[in-house]
Formats: C-alpha cells, sequence, structure tokens
C-alpha cells in the first residue's frame, strides 16, 4: 500500500476501529463523588442523529441545545442514616440532590463487583421500591451483555398506592466514540427497554420508554442519555422526549488515577512498517494489554505490557506479520479504561 493510500485511509476511516470498552464497577460511582447535569431542550432530541447498531459507530454531541433550566449536581452519599434508610437496608449508595437536606429526595442503589442495581426512590412525597430489584448494569458489561428482567415495583403517592409490573430489557447495541463538550471518547451505547403497567381504580396505565445511554470509560455516569416515553394513561396517550449530558464529575483523590491510567499516549512511526515505539505515562504501576484490531473489529494480535512504572514509559514493539493496511492500537489498562490510536501498516515493496 503506498503511503498517499495510507494517508488517505487515515483521514477517511477515524471510527471504524474504535475500541470496545469493558465497563466494571470501578466506573461507577462510589461515595464520596458527585456528577454535574444538564437537561437537553426535547426540539434538539428529536433531531438527533443516534446512529446505529453495531461498531464503528461516530456520535457528535459537541453542540446540545440545553433547556433554560439550571444545571443539576447530584451527591453520591453512604445511605446509612438517610431519612428513608430503613426502607432500603441493602442499599450501600445513595444519590441525592443535597446532602444536607434530610427531606431531599434519595435514589438507594447497590453496587458491587457484579452490579449496579437501584432499589427505589423516596422523598416527603414519594415512595418507590423496585421488588427485583432493578438491574441497571451486570459487570463485566460489554458489547455481548444483555438483562432481561421482570419485577414488581411498589409506588406511594400521597394517598395512592399500587403495586405495577415492570419489564425491562437492558442491552450493549453498539460502540464506537463519541463527541461532547467534554471531549471524544471511546464509547458504548447501552439501550434499555423498559415496560411498566399498573392499574388504578379499575383503569390501565402503561408507560412504555426506550433510553439510550452513552457510557465511556472516563465517566461515572453516562455522557448522554436520551429518552423516548409513551404513556398510555386512562385511555389517553401522550408521547415526550427528555434527555441529559454531563457536564462535570467530581470523583474523590484517590479514584481519580484508577479512572484513566494511561495518559498521554503517543505512537511512532506511523505509518510503521516493522517496529512501533508507544510512549505514554501512566498513574499508577500495573499491567496493561495491547491489542491490534482490523477492519472489521476483530482482534488480531496481544501483547502483555508488564514492566511499567508510574511516570513516562517507553515501549518498543515488534509488529507480527500482518497484510498492509489500517488498524485500531487499544492500551487495556485495568478497571475496563481503554486509550487507542489509529496506525497503517506498510510492508516494503507493496504499493
Amino acid at each position: 500500500m503506498s503511503q498517499t493510500c495510507t494517508t488517505l485511509l487515515l483521514f477517511l476511516l477515524p471510527g471504524l476501529l474504535t475500541a470496545q470498552i469493558t465497563l466494571t464497577r470501578a466506573n461507577l460511582p462510589t461515595v464520596g463523588d458527585n456528577i454535574i447535569t444538564q437537561e437537553i431542550d426535547s426540539a434538539w432530541l428529536a433531531g438527533l442523529d443516534l446512529g446505529s447498531t453495531g461498531g464503528g459507530q461516530q456520535w457528535d454531541f459537541s453542540n446540545p441545545q440545553k433547556t433554560t433550566g439550571k444545571p443539576d449536581t447530584t451527591f453520591f452519599i453512604d445511605p446509612a442514616g438517610t431519612a428513608f434508610a430503613a426502607n432500603f437496608p441493602d442499599a450501600n449508595l445513595a444519590g441525592t440532590p443535597n446532602p444536607a437536606d434530610s427531606g431531599a429526595g434519595l435514589e438507594y442503589q447497590r453496587l458491587t463487583s457484579e452490579a449496579f442495581e437501584i432499589l427505589g426512590y423516596q422523598d416527603t412525597v414519594i415512595f418507590n421500591k423496585n421488588f427485583g430489584p432493578e438491574t441497571r448494569l451486570t459487570f463485566p458489561f460489554d458489547e455481548k451483555s444483555r438483562i432481561d428482567q421482570t419485577f414488581d415495583l411498589f409506588a406511594n403517592v400521597i394517598e395512592f398506592q399500587d403495586t405495577g409490573i415492570v419489564e425491562q430489557l437492558t442491552r450493549a447495541d453498539a460502540w464506537g466514540q463519541v463527541t461532547t463538550p467534554l471531549g471524544t471518547f471511546d464509547c458504548i451505547r447501552v439501550k434499555r427497554e423498559r415496560t411498566e403497567t399498573f392499574r388504578v381504580f379499575g383503569l390501565p396505565i402503561r408507560i412504555e420508554n426506550t433510553i439510550y445511554e452513552f457510557w465511556t470509560a472516563e465517566f461515572i455516569i453516562p455522557v448522554l442519555v436520551y429518552d423516548h416515553q409513551l404513556s398510555n394513561l386512562f385511555g389517553g396517550e401522550d408521547e415526550s422526549l427528555t434527555g441529559q449530558y454531563l457536564t462535570g464529575q467530581n470523583v474523590v483523590t484517590s479514584r481519580r488515577t484508577a479512572l484513566s491510567p494511561v495518559q498521554r499516549l503517543r505512537v511512532f512511526p506511523n505509518p510503521v512498517v516493522s517496529q512501533l515505539t508507544l510512549e505514554f505515562e501512566l498513574s499508577r504501576q500495573g499491567p496493561l494489554r495491547l491489542v491490534l484490531f482490523n477492519t472489521l473489529g476483530q482482534p488480531v494480535f496481544l501483547q502483555p505490557v508488564t514492566q511499567t512504572t508510574p511516570g513516562n514509559n517507553r515501549f518498543t514493539l515488534a509488529l507480527p506479520s500482518l497484510a498492509a493496511g489500517l488498524y485500531q492500537l487499544t492500551l487495556y489498562g485495568e478497571k475496563g479504561t481503554v486509550v487507542s490510536r489509529m496506525i497503517a501498516i506498510e510492508r516494503p515493496g507493496e504499493n
């Protein structure tokens, strides 16, 4: 392959070989973290290009149109001692807009090395509890993951209370790169199809949601959430679009390096013939795994990188005998994080 053709491919196929990330417990919130989100205008959501399924997606959400509402901050706290902790004894995490207000709304969660679960929500007016509970993610969560569940939902709003049934299918249906005001990141899209059914005073209520969540390895919640809802209330139908995007996060100091251990990756020469050099900064010592993917997203070469130290690292790799063309080089760190670069392999005499 000539250098001209190789260079052209580098410009034409920037998203073809994006890595497939894996979410683990370490990618989710913990006590002491907080996040800042902004609601998105429904008209902007209506024209949003969500792409298709499978790999190689490029989602451009670089300029989301926000609503006139102020940004929302959610604090993740220890549920023990909160106003409604007795109703959710299995919770080990709670999200609230105001940890200083005992009557503020709290979403009670359980987060383990195996799963992320929502146990329910309560404030001074509303009390919802999932008898399942609701499983949002299982770990490790990647492009092959699927959660199919049915559970009961108890709702109590002032004097009204009832029990409904929730059917929910959660799966990773696409991966690629997403661009938001925070930057461009490798991304996995989680699609959640949810149906709630109730009967109130003998009349049916049915609420259907199709939710898309765009997760990255760098942030503890999705960078963007899109929610399309169809409601059938007492025979009348309603449709709505809501969403939010992440504008910032603050995580406890001990977790900052765990979320993104590999920094400032340089790969040269590029295009390369037979030997490649990698330079990067590592926030803490730990094993890495280097994988080359071809244009079909298939791994064609794997190389453990075990001799690393905190700070600057330099690693020289003798490439295997692969056909000339475009490849995605991905460094997998711990906690499911990845850093990727595109490289072009040339073979002497191939034009």
